[in-house]
């Protein structure tokens, strides 16, 4: 078993595991997962055309994101940063923070710093270095110091930080949905429209009715703003709480985030004859803006009507089967005829987002800063090593070296 786990610990099976993600990834990106449009991108050559259209259909068929062969690599991605962790980076800090003495010159490694100095200066070499905040340690007339043993501290917390990744996006694929509906105003629904299926069949049961919906438009015309007003409703169908949502201010309640994102108008009411009738709207595209088109299928007002936004105001077709007359809701159509338009019935889109993850994904990437403004300091070692008439330097770093060296250099020069 440990020889497994230094397996996954090795580095190089750590780049073959996120190599893997990321093919997946870029698979699962560009291809649209679960849908089934088909292409014809390469229609010139028959050859390629004809398996073309066939390996796609079978990757948009094909869950990537929630497949086996995807969540397997990630949990070995993890299973290696976390033994990766334990038994290489974890011994490493260990090693950092143990004090090493040298009594002889020779050093089982190369320096980057190589020093004498004379052995008068000593008292004053250890109080630059504790004012330049290097911790020192003294063993006889040997001395060690060292600078940035939090730098050696970076690595454990990005290994952290992935893995606080990993576990939030773990809770949000297995307890998190997305459900997307699209209500008529007036009406009382269930959340039930998953757009995938979950991993656990369960969704919160609790109603919602949509009070109203409506837009708001500028002067000249052009859409402001689109509004819902939703009651939440407990199981037996009494007022909970309530709440306003519009495009781009979405709502938090109870863990759960409510967006608007789409809008309909699926027909209107009338009043004939003392009688109440629903007439469809269907949806037509005209110069890429949304129009709908009815009809009055009542003797003597056999009329086609256009709607372009939800103002009230209808574009009819005369006599003449010409766009001419404008009507206008909750009014009569003429006085000859007992005829009322009363209102539209327009429908909200919603999308209800619920994902526990959330703040251990946040938490997992505020580690991931953290760990680079640490990393980015370096770990300095020195040793002074007494000899029979100076004092030798040596001293190594892990990173601006050059820095290092030109900075023990000033330190030691100030000294003369």
């Amino acid at each position: 078993m440990r020889q497994i786990l230094r397996w996954l610990a090795d580095m190089r099976v750590a780049i073959f595991i996120v190599f893997m993600l990321v093919v997946l990834s870029i698979i699962g990106s560009v291809v649209d997962q679960g849908e089934s449009t088909p292409i014809n991108a390469v229609s010139n050559f028959d050859e390629i055309s004809s398996l073309a259209p066939q390996s796609l259909k079978s990757l948009q068929s094909y869950p990537i994101f929630s497949s086996f062969i995807f969540r397997a690599f990630a949990f070995l991605f993890g299973v290696s940063l976390l033994t990766c962790t334990y038994l290489q980076q974890l011994p490493s800090y260990d090693i950092c923070r143990g004090v090493n003495f040298f009594k002889r010159s020779s050093i089982p490694f190369q320096a980057d710093l190589d020093s004498n100095l004379a052995t008068i200066h000593i008292r004053r070499l250890v109080h630059k270095l504790f004012e330049a905040n290097y911790s020192l340690f003294q063993k006889k007339t040997w001395f060690y110091a060292y600078q940035g043993l939090a730098g050696r501290f970076g690595p454990i917390i990005v290994h952290l930080s992935i893995i606080c990744i990993l576990i939030g996006s773990l809770f949000s694929a297995l307890l998190g949905f997305n459900v997307q509906e699209l209500v008529p105003k007036g009406e009382i629904v269930y959340l039930q429209n998953l757009p995938s299926p979950p991993t656990f069949d369960y969704l919160p049961v609790f109603p919602i009715r949509i009070n109203d919906f409506w837009i708001t438009y500028e002067q000249t015309g052009i859409t402001h703003q689109f509004y819902s007003n939703i009651s939440v409703l407990s199981q037996l169908g009494t007022e909970k709480d309530w709440l306003t949502l519009s495009v781009n201010h979405p709502l938090n309640f109870n863990q759960y985030q409510w967006y608007q994102t789409d809008w309909d108008i699926i027909g209107f009411t009338t009043l004939y004859k003392n009688l109440f009738y629903q007439i469809p709207f269907n949806e037509l595209s005209l110069n890429q803006t949304k129009t709908w088109i009815s009809w009055l299928p009542f003797p003597n007002e056999e009329r086609i009507l256009l709607l372009q936004d939800l103002t009230g105001k209808l574009l009819a077709t005369n006599r003449q089967n010409q766009f001419q007359d404008i009507l206008e809701f909750d009014s009569s159509i003429s006085s000859s005829v007992p005829f009322i338009l009363l209102e539209m019935i327009s429908c909200t889109g919603l999308q209800i987002r619920f994902d526990p993850g959330t703040w251990v994904i946040y938490l997992g990437f505020v580690l991931l800063i953290v760990s680079a403004f640490i990393s980015y300091g370096s770990y300095s070692r020195l040793w002074i090593i007494p000899q029979i008439s100076k004092l030798k330097v040596i001293g190594i770093t892990n990173r601006s070296k050059q820095g290092f060296v030109l900075q023990m250099l000033k330190l030691i020069n100030s000294l003369l």
